[in-house]
């Protein structure tokens, strides 16, 4: 059980009207609740007793006397244990968290907690009725000593029992560890272990099969390893390694269009339509000697008699001559040289297609052969294969059929030359090429992927292996597998297995007796600590041991025919001598004793979880460092109880509590309040940081212009007296270390950091420290009555400065 919220107090002593959701909420807005440590601060008469009272009476550790609240409403959170059946059959308790608000109503509670008496007070009427009244201890029945005595009850027969119990177990421990010394002195490194818990299952065919596969990986390991110790000496080499340089495109040809219109030209010849057709005949019979060489110019230019070609009279073939002017005239010359000029540049165009392609499978086995040469210097995993060697040549040997259809062509196109049409079937030709020109494309793409991908992984090898440290951080990587490796054969293949499992079971029933014994050793630990008074006299003496007190306590004897058994000391000094409780002790040390004694009885409960400890004003008077070893005190036993309650009036203890660590405490005030403004209140505490304060001046002017609610004068007035303050702690505790909230150990251990933190600061530094610190104190007087117009400005000024100054030491 846990207290979560005091929801309502309604006409409760100082407390008239008070709603928790309405007041207790952080900084954010969000609603605040009680947490494993809460700390609440109130003056004297402020109502932190009469939270305790609502609470005791929830409770039923003491019902209210007298006046009783109108309304009151606390929130719990509860825990509900069920048994619950797991699918395989096991039971299982569950543990069922929620919350419930309890309402007191008309005199009465709706309803009680399950958990009833899981809080245990320490207030004022814990000390009267356990401890003493005003330094009056009675041992007459029904006072101090009768009712502490009523809760430790001691059974020294029941005890003596279990000291025989544990006596023979340990006996029985002593003579299994000395028969199996041998093997409980077994050594197992953490290494082995974790390899008999992989392989301990194995039988004997599997080992083998395993030591097989560990040695083939041992070998492959190895051969890494030399070739890494190969590149450690290459770095340089590695570095300058070339990337392979990808297949050029093809060549582009003229479209099919062209080359069919070029084998289908007529060049233009003319002829008088008078000609004897003897003339024409002789000239189609002798039409391929004339084009050739252009032997009708010889004829056509020629100024001689004779005929420049057979040496005979021209006399009688002027009519042919003048048919093959006509037939030659300027047109067919201009269109012949075109035509021969466009045939070249085809013929042209298709030589260097023949050459590409020629070339191609040279480029590819080039390719191959640049990679083949780099693996073989430096091992590149998967950069050079034979059968990708193999596949990419089967694939290229289409460059051979495309050459020979290359051939065909460019044969055709020489024919043309002599001006005889060849028979050559250009559309299906052309076609035919440009099938093989779609392959070839696809083929060269594909390749030049392939190139890529292998440039790839050498730039991944350049990388990696370029700087020696990262090959001698991957050689250092493969040595530690070859080990790992290693052990692993040796685990397999020796004994070890049968000899950590025979150590195994050894250990495990040795830890049986182990486990049985500890039991034995706890019930009767728990048994004297919950039940012999001796045993809480020694909590006690120890809890008192660690405050600055001269006394110690020494518990009174009980005479054996006594049925009552009370609970008394005696308070005995450093020297011996005895103390009176009244007058040799002061305030503070008595509330020290019935500090010890709640602590040391509570040590006594069994599930602390469940149990909640409130302590109401457990100090009023006690000086800095007892307190603080108090506040220590108390917030250790978070760690073992379920939720620690303080509530105190005292500043520098509410101070000391508020800054313990894990868990961190929730702060809560409760602050008086006049009853027309609903009387007390509880609200939760922010803390108080002056330099964080400070900094907010100019955010909290803006803020409350926003509202309309902006006084100037209550600004100054505000933040004047907080840089004050504020210098004053950062001299005192930052330069000065007069900070008496720690001990003087820590001070002492803190010279020589607070000594750097003042030669950090140079003589302008105090200098305006020293002047901000004037400012403060008096000048900051006149903002109010608004003497000084740039009040504000003056007053950010000095903010800013100190803030500056703080810096350079934090």
């Amino acid at each position: 059980m846990k207290i979560k919220k005091i929801k309502t107090i309604k006409n409760y002593k100082p407390f008239q009207d008070f709603q928790w959701d309405c007041l207790c909420k952080d900084k954010t807005g969000r609603e605040c609740s009680f947490s494993p440590f809460t700390v609440f601060f109130g003056e004297n008469r402020s109502g932190k007793s009469s939270v305790c009272e609502i609470l005791k009476d929830l409770t039923g550790f003491q019902r209210f006397e007298g006046d009783k609240p109108v309304l009151s409403e606390v929130e719990l959170e509860t825990v509900e244990l069920s048994k619950n059946t797991a699918p395989n059959g096991k039971t299982y308790i569950k543990r069922n968290i929620s919350t419930k608000t309890y309402r007191f109503e008309q005199g009465k509670w709706d309803d009680t907690p399950k958990e009833q008496k899981h809080i245990l007070f320490f207030d004022v009427d814990f000390i009267d009725k356990n401890i003493h009244s005003h330094g009056t201890i009675s041992n007459i029945q029904g006072y101090h000593t009768q009712n502490a005595g009523n809760l430790i009850i001691s059974l020294d027969a029941q005890a003596n029992k279990q000291k025989m119990d544990l006596s023979e177990k340990k006996m029985a421990l002593s003579q299994f560890e000395s028969n199996n010394k041998d093997i409980l002195h077994l050594t197992v490194s953490p290494e082995e272990i974790v390899l008999f818990n992989k392989y301990k299952s194995l039988n004997k065919n599997q080992k083998g099969a395993l030591a097989k596969r560990t040695l083939s990986e041992i070998s492959d390991q190895k051969k890494d390893k030399d070739r890494l110790t190969k590149l450690l000496n290459k770095s340089a080499q590695i570095a300058g390694i070339q990337t392979i340089n990808q297949l050029s495109d093809r060549p582009q040809i003229s479209s099919k269009k062209v080359y069919i219109e070029l084998f289908e030209r007529d060049i233009k010849k003319t002829a008088g339509d008078g000609a004897d057709s003897l003339i024409k005949a002789h000239y189609e019979q002798h039409k391929s000697f004339l084009e050739k060489d252009e032997n009708y110019k010889r004829i056509t230019d020629t100024k001689n008699k004779n005929c420049p070609l057979c040496m005979q009279p021209l006399s009688g073939a002027t009519a042919v001559i003048k048919y093959y002017r006509q037939v030659f005239d300027k047109t067919y010359e201009n269109e012949k040289q075109k035509y021969l000029s466009d045939i070249q540049n085809l013929e042209q165009e298709i030589t260097e297609y023949l050459t590409f392609i020629t070339n191609l499978p040279e480029d590819v086995l080039e390719a191959f052969s640049s990679f083949e040469k780099v693996n073989q210097e430096f091992e590149i995993k998967d950069l050079y294969n034979i059968d990708e060697k193999i596949s990419y040549n089967k694939k290229f040997e289409i460059c051979s059929k495309a050459s020979q259809a290359i051939s065909i062509l460019q044969r055709a196109l020489q024919q043309l030359k002599t001006l005889e049409k060849p028979k050559y079937c250009t559309d299906s030709a052309y076609d035919e090429l440009n099938a093989f020109f779609v392959k070839l494309d696809k083929l060269i793409t594909e390749f030049n992927k392939f190139i890529d991908s292998k440039n790839q992984k050498i730039n991944q090898f350049k990388q990696k292996y370029s700087v020696k440290r990262n090959t001698d951080l991957e050689h250092q990587k493969v040595n530690n597998k070859i080990a790992e490796l290693e052990g692993i054969y040796a685990f397999v293949e020796g004994e070890r297995v049968e000899q950590i499992k025979k150590h195994e079971k050894v250990k495990s029933e040795k830890e049986k007796l182990d486990q049985e014994v500890d039991l034995l050793e706890d019930n009767l630990e728990k048994y004297l600590s919950e039940k012999i008074p001796q045993s809480l006299i020694d909590l006690m003496i120890k809890i008192i041991g660690r405050f600055n007190l001269n006394f110690t306590l020494k518990h009174i004897k009980l005479s054996p025919k006594t049925k009552e058994y009370p609970f008394s000391f005696r308070i005995y000094d450093k020297s011996g001598k005895e103390r009176a409780f009244k007058q040799g002790l002061s305030e503070g040390e008595r509330q020290m004793v019935s500090l010890a004694f709640f602590f040391a009885l509570n040590e006594n409960i069994g599930d602390k979880k469940d149990v909640i400890l409130i302590l109401d004003d457990p100090i009023t008077s006690l000086d800095a460092p007892n307190l603080k070893i108090l506040s220590d005190l108390i917030h250790e036993k978070t760690k073992t109880f379920g939720q620690i309650v303080v509530l105190t009036h005292h500043p520098l203890f509410y101070k000391y509590l508020s800054k313990c660590e894990n868990p961190n405490p929730i702060t809560f005030g409760i602050a008086r309040n006049r009853e027309e403004f609903g009387g007390s209140f509880i609200y939760s505490d922010p803390g108080f940081d002056l330099l964080a304060d400070v900094k907010q001046c100019y955010q909290e002017m803006t803020e409350q212009a926003k509202k309309g609610t902006l006084c100037l004068e209550a600004i100054a007035l505000k933040y004047g007296q907080l840089l004050r303050l504020a210098i004053e702690r950062f001299i005192k505790n930052e330069l000065l270390l007069w900070n008496k909230e720690d001990n003087f150990t820590q001070v002492t251990d803190n010279l020589i950091s607070g000594k750097g933190k003042l030669i950090k600061l140079n003589d302008t530094d105090l200098e305006r420290i020293r002047n901000i610190y004037k400012y403060c104190s008096y000048s900051n007087l006149l903002h109010a009555d608004k003497e000084i117009p740039s009040a504000i400005s003056e007053l950010d000024n000095h903010i800013a400065e100190f803030i500056k100054i703080t810096e350079k030491v934090y």
